[in-house]
């Protein structure tokens, strides 16, 4: 995981990934709202994500695209409440 893009990489574990996003295992880090996704250890496949929700050590994220990070772009309607409130802090 890449926190910011100065900062040094977190390891995590990704249980499980699909076309849309991902679910990791970060143990008690703190995690930022949007943040990087390294698929290997060089940074060749890299993926932004979007924090969605977090049960204790687990959280979900989905990807971002391109255009989205360029238009801007919105919270999923199916998201956490709670979550959506602390997004928008």
């Amino acid at each position: 995981m890449i926190p910011a893009p100065d900062a040094p990489w977190i390891e995590c574990t990704i249980v499980e990934v699909s076309d849309e996003g991902v679910c990791l295992e970060v143990g008690a880090l703190a995690v930022p709202k949007i943040f990087g996704l390294a698929f290997t250890a060089g940074g060749e496949v890299l993926r932004v994500c979007l924090l969605i929700w977090r049960r204790g050590e687990m959280i979900g994220a989905r990807f971002v695209t391109a255009k989205e990070l360029r238009l801007g772009f919105e919270q999923p309607r199916d998201a956490d409440p709670e979550l959506q409130k602390a997004l928008a802090d």
